[in-house]
């Protein structure tokens, strides 16, 4: 179904159809933007069992990093029967 003339908004993101739709009219589309700006980042893995965690993930008054304090929050919410007291 051809939904009739459109603008694309590229500010808000809003296809701008002029005229009244159909009912249950379904829209796709696809817009890529040029030209691309590329973000790159260096990072590090490491698993909760990693020998040196305590080492590079503690301050000297050993307090956990804030990262650190972070992913730890975060894998406590995901699987909270992952820590037992």
């Amino acid at each position: 179904m051809a939904p009739g003339s459109y603008v694309f908004n590229p500010q808000t993101g809003e296809l701008i159809f002029s005229g009244t739709l159909p009912a249950g009219l379904s829209v796709a589309y696809q817009y890529t933007a040029m030209p691309y700006n590329i973000v790159c980042s260096e990072l590090g893995l490491f698993g909760l069992v990693e020998p040196s965690l305590a080492t590079v993930g503690v301050s000297s008054d050993n307090v956990l990093a804030y990262q650190l304090r972070e992913v730890v929050q975060a894998v406590m919410n995901a699987d909270p029967s992952y820590w037992a007291q």
